[in-house]
């Protein structure tokens, strides 16, 4: 029996890592986010390996604390492995229906070694991930979930058969489309972040889609089954002459030209924090986020806390002479826009009737902002604060004693930050 299998040493284990524990104490899945992932009998690289699992696998996490995730691979087995190894996104994205091109072997691993399952030419299978390197594919065949090389599977069975296809979304900022597969010939064409395409083959971790305006192989990595832009906050244009452009590029083709305080609905904001994914009259393009204002009421919630500034921090008080930090975002979302919020930074953090902003990069002006400030508890949302913009947050403060504008960008509260809340759509 392994020596964490134990579940007494499990709390004890939970002690050693305290705050690190998932949101509400609760445990979360995990996925294995490379080929192959060591499991440790300690949090160290220069411990024994214990187990390895394979690309796509889920593991339950329990804690997490300096690099380090504590899981349970099996039942009640428990061990290590590094944080950078795990994706809390679920790889197995795919259901392309794919065929064995010959005789050959399925293994338990993406490694030729374990044999799992041994195919005949034609055999059906339903991919459902590709490896990070794209040399392998995990496939499912009667339940059972193999490992078998890219090179030995095909898209057809019968080349008069129509290929199925799957819908998918562009999920980095801007994805460049090759002519063939691996990034050969010339540029086919460009998708936004997204942008819905269909997908109708994969090979060696490359993928043949279709859009609105191009066709063509792009990395399979930079798709989404799941639409990242399915949220949306009306936005308005700050000034004249801002544009708004068919990607996410000044350099592509202008398709407007806007006026100030038009309104837009933002959809999504790209990757890398620069631009909006907007929708007018059932067309969409891309406006650069700071040429875009929030609408009337997010404008009132932020000058309003900002009238607080200077204010003094009192524990337990909600205004209007002083604030603490859970009081200040109540008094100023229920005085503007009638929002009753919980009355801790607690209840409003893990308030599921608002959209949960996960990065920092994604956040809009008016989004409340959560941190976990004090490590050696469960909590995750020890603090909040309302975010202005361009890195800021206005927040009332215990350390600084009063209500206050800190950054985001760098330094303590970048460290600490856990997700925003979108209050106002």
């Amino acid at each position: 029996m392994h020596p964490l299998k134990k579940l007494g040493l499990l709390f004890v284990l939970l002690a050693l890592l305290a705050g690190a524990i998932p949101a509400q104490g609760e445990s979360v899945t995990g996925y294995a986010a490379e080929n192959t992932v060591n499991l440790y009998g300690k949090n160290s690289a220069s411990a024994s390996v214990v187990a390895t699992v394979s690309y796509g696998e889920s593991l339950t996490c329990l804690a997490a604390k300096d690099g380090w995730v504590l899981v349970e691979y099996s039942d009640e087995e428990y061990a290590y492995c590094r944080a950078s190894d795990l994706t809390k996104k679920d790889p197995n994205v795919y259901s392309l229906t794919v065929y064995a091109q010959e005789d050959a072997v399925a293994y338990a691993r993406p490694v030729k070694g374990g044999k799992s399952l041994a195919l005949t030419a034609g055999t059906t299978l339903t991919l459902v991930a590709v490896t990070p390197d794209g040399k392998w594919c995990r496939v499912e065949k009667n339940g059972v979930n193999a490992y078998v090389p890219a090179s030995a599977l095909s898209k057809d069975k019968d080349p008069d058969e129509p290929m199925k296809t799957v819908d998918a979304y562009a999920a980095d900022t801007l994805v460049r489309l090759w002519e063939k597969s691996g990034g050969a010939g010339s540029t086919a064409g460009y998708l936004g972040y997204g942008e819905k395409v269909t997908c109708s083959a994969l090979e060696n971790g490359w993928a043949y889609v279709k859009g609105v305006s191009a066709a063509g192989w792009c990395k399979a990595a930079s798709l989404d089954t799941e639409n990242p832009c399915s949220r949306s906050a009306t936005l308005a244009v700050g000034e004249d002459g801002a544009r708004a452009y068919a990607l996410p590029s000044a350099s592509a083709r202008g398709i407007a030209s806007l006026k100030a305080g038009t309104a837009l609905k933002c959809v999504g904001i790209t990757p890398d924090g620069k631009w909006c994914r907007v929708t007018a009259g059932g067309k969409y393009g891309y406006v650069r986020k700071s040429d875009m204002t929030t609408s009337t009421k997010v404008d009132k919630v932020i000058a309003l806390a900002l009238e607080q500034l200077d204010k003094p921090y009192v524990y337990a008080t909600r205004g209007p002479a002083s604030f603490d930090c859970a009081g200040l975002t109540l008094y100023c979302y229920q005085k503007v826009c009638g929002i009753s919020l919980g009355r801790s930074a607690q209840s409003q953090g893990y308030n599921e009737k608002y959209p949960k902003i996960e990065t920092i990069s994604q956040l809009l002006p008016g989004d409340l902002v959560f941190f976990n400030t004090e490590p050696e508890d469960d909590d995750l949302t020890d603090h909040v604060g309302i975010y202005l913009g361009n890195g800021r947050f206005v927040h009332a403060s215990s350390s600084g004693k009063k209500v206050m504008i800190s950054s985001l960008s760098s330094g303590f509260y970048k460290k600490s930050f856990s997700w925003g809340r979108r209050l106002i759509p």
